[in-house]
């Protein structure tokens, strides 16, 4: 027995990545949306649906909940912030740096309609979660 694919869903999906990727680098509409030559951290990020809500969580631990700036684009979800750098003494140096600080970004696709209104947002243990949940649906009528 063969399994089918939505292949019309994956190209979907390739084509959100190809316009995230896009405007980060060169077609940004606005100065304020492009990361052309600069460098930021990407966290990483899971992205869930469920019946009622999209649940989005963002790996940013030692920030404090004050610092994360939200923007919705279409079903485009980005969330971003600076993270400050850690304080070391004085006269030191490193022998190993892999701890990110500086700017950092994350853009995600919603895979569904979401009410921005409705957000709820909580820190815990350096995750932060996102819960959008879905607009009620009306009624058709027939």
């Amino acid at each position: 027995m063969q399994r089918r694919t939505d292949l019309g869903a994956y190209e979907r999906r390739q084509q959100t990545e190809v316009r995230i990727v896009w405007g980060r680098t060169v077609a940004a509409p606005d100065p304020g949306f492009r990361q052309l030559g600069s460098r930021y951290h990407e966290p990483p990020a899971d992205v869930m649906e469920s019946s009622d809500a999209v649940v989005v969580v963002v790996d940013v631990a030692g920030l404090p909940r004050q610092k994360f700036q939200l923007e919705v684009r279409g079903n485009i979800l980005r969330i971003s912030g600076d993270r400050p750098s850690l304080d070391h003494p004085p006269g030191s140096q490193y022998h190993q740096l892999e701890i990110w600080s500086g700017a950092w970004q994350c853009d995600v696709e919603l895979p569904a309609p979401v009410d921005v209104d409705g957000l709820t947002i909580r820190y815990d243990r350096g995750l932060l979660r996102l819960e959008f949940p879905k607009p009620a649906r009306r009624p058709s009528r027939d």
